[in-house]
């Protein structure tokens, strides 16, 4: 990678031509096959590897790494990370670079779905959830089992299940058969993140960890979401325990003015249906 080229917006100081500003993610080491070793800059418009002055993060285990950044480049075009100003409040998906996928235009489309909600607790819910760093990091790259088993079959699964919802939830609503848009984006959030515990799945050489394996991927992706569900409880304990109960299918027992048993069937039938089309069962 050219190290002069350096990622948008990147603001050139008029007094200091050599120091630059920019915020993005800094990625502390190689979390994705897009990014070199070392240290990396990203956002949406591009990945700059930089050397590192700053102080590293304290948790970077936990939550990815965002900031407002001043760099310094050398003469022979090395950015050099001098100064961090961390903050917790941004959206991750707006960062996310072009190159962490190789399915055209999922980013945008994931972007577009989760910004069209009228549901607040949920958007935050989603942005919440994509500061995990597996999550950020390889949501767009991992395989969907045997059904999508390839790079980047994940988002274009999960990005077909919540299709065939919508437009299943459209028609009903043509048909005076519609849910409340609090119902119908938490499917849509459910569609979204149900195979999200893949990201955590498979090891280096692509078989199952044996973790996964133990407890398999559903509840795995439920332990990568539990912080956020626990977050979302403490504003929406209705929602969160809505969600709760699509993400484990369990609504046999479960009693919410919202009509859980209906989205569960959907999203049943969705999730096999995305499935067949890619010539796979369901795993």
């Amino acid at each position: 990678m050219n190290t002069t080229t350096l990622t948008n917006p990147l603001l050139r100081s008029e007094s200091l031509p050599d120091v630059y500003s920019s915020e993005g993610i800094l990625a502390w080491g190689r979390a994705h096959p897009a990014l070199p070793s070392g240290v990396s800059l990203i956002n949406a418009g591009g990945i700059t590897p930089v050397e590192c002055w700053a102080e590293g993060p304290r948790d970077h285990a936990t939550t990815i790494d965002f900031a407002e950044v001043e760099l310094l480049r050398t003469a022979q075009g090395v950015m050099h990370l001098v100064e961090a100003r961390r903050t917790a409040d941004f959206d991750p998906l707006a960062q996310v670079p072009g190159a962490f996928c190789c399915i055209p235009l999922a980013i945008e489309q994931l972007r577009g779905t989760v910004d069209a909600m009228d549901t607040p607790a949920l958007q935050d819910f989603i942005r919440t959830v994509f500061k995990v760093p597996v999550i950020f990091y390889r949501y767009w790259t991992a395989p969907a089992g045997a059904h999508h088993a390839y790079p980047g079959g994940l988002i274009e699964h999960s990005l077909h299940v919540m299709e065939i919802v919508q437009r299943t939830l459209r028609k009903q609503a043509l048909a005076d058969q519609g849910v409340e848009p609090a119902a119908r984006d938490l499917a849509l959030t459910a569609a979204l993140l149900h195979e999200v515990g893949k990201t955590a799945a498979y090891d280096a050489q692509g078989g199952r960890t044996e973790h996964c394996r133990r407890i398999g991927h559903e509840l795995l992706g439920v332990e990568l979401l539990w912080p956020a569900l626990l977050a979302m409880r403490q504003e929406s304990p209705l929602l969160a325990d809505g969600l709760h109960v699509l993400l484990t299918n369990r609504t046999y027992f479960a009693e919410s003015p919202l009509p859980l048993r209906r989205l569960s069937d959907l999203l049943r039938w969705a999730d096999n249906k995305s499935a067949a089309s890619a010539g796979a069962p369901q795993d």
